[in-house]
């Protein structure tokens, strides 16, 4: 088969990717985003259990280990020589049902994280997106490849200036943003955000920081959110891999407040803190 690729005719066997993969006509695949910090990747265990869920879900026969995925990714990181970095892993679904798909890991360096700190002094302002979320879809909690409807959510968010969109479901409650989890603050100081059945994804940080509000005894729940549990917060937040955790200070139309209250400053805080503590015992052997 001859194929025409990028300004050239060329054979399929030789484009150095197949083009039949249906992980590339049809986006039928998983991804995975994750931050490395010192030259270390952060969390992959658990990405990679994110990654074989979403797998599984496709019926993408992946069996790679937790150590293989995090060796080959690390090792993605040292032949870059990255420090900061942003690490991606793509899992496409052959041509041929039944073959092993194709997995595609880079990385890309970030800044140091002494900016993750500087951002609190840029906050994010929130839009709503025109066009709700399907949070009964098969695709609901999985990372697929297939991400053009958050994509489109964004871009209206920015065109109409925002910075993010938020995206509510079907039902009219508050899901995820296109490119994050979130969180609001009540005014008693707990913390909540959208169950997955309302159409969050199951993300890294969003685990990270429930797990470190229970070490510091703040009270956190997953719960159906309203726009009017939004318009009652008193602080809001977004979390993924990248930025982390990262304040909030207008959801346009429903809430403006404090970008980066105590309760927020509490977590991120406490986040960074266990994260310099891992790199610290990996330094020690």
């Amino acid at each position: 088969m001859i194929i025409y690729l990028n300004g050239r005719f060329t054979r399929r066997d030789e484009a150095g990717i197949d083009p039949l993969e249906r992980g590339v006509i049809l986006g039928e695949g998983v991804f995975e985003t994750m931050r490395a910090e010192s030259g270390q990747l952060l969390h992959a265990d658990r990405h990679h259990v994110r990654m074989a869920h979403g797998a599984r879900t496709l019926g993408l026969a992946w069996t790679m280990t937790a150590p293989t995925f995090r060796d080959v990714c690390q090792q993605v990181i040292d032949a870059n020589k990255h420090s900061e970095a942003r690490v991606r892993a793509t899992l496409l679904a052959p041509a041929q049902e039944g073959s092993p798909p194709t997995l595609i890991i880079f990385a890309v360096a970030l800044p140091g994280p002494e900016i993750l700190a500087q951002l609190s002094t840029k906050p994010s302002k929130l839009r709503v997106a025109s066009t709700p979320t399907n949070h009964r879809s098969p695709l609901a909690g999985i990372k697929s490849t297939s991400y053009l409807a958050h994509l489109l959510a964004r871009r209206e968010a920015v065109e109409h200036g925002a910075d993010e969109a938020l995206l509510l479901n079907t039902d009219g409650a508050v899901a995820e943003c296109a490119m994050a989890n979130i969180f609001i603050v009540r005014k008693d100081g707990a913390i909540a955000t959208p169950r997955m059945e309302d159409g969050a994804l199951p993300g890294i940080m969003r685990s990270e920081v429930l797990r470190i509000a229970g070490v510091l005894g703040i009270s956190a729940l997953e719960a159906t959110i309203t726009r009017d549990d939004l318009s009652r917060a008193a602080e809001v937040f977004t979390t993924n891999a990248i930025q982390q955790i990262h304040p909030v200070s207008v959801i346009e139309g429903i809430w403006g407040g404090a970008p980066f209250g105590p309760v927020t400053n509490r977590l991120f805080e406490a986040y960074r803190a266990s994260v310099t503590n891992h790199l610290e015992a990996i330094r020690r052997g």
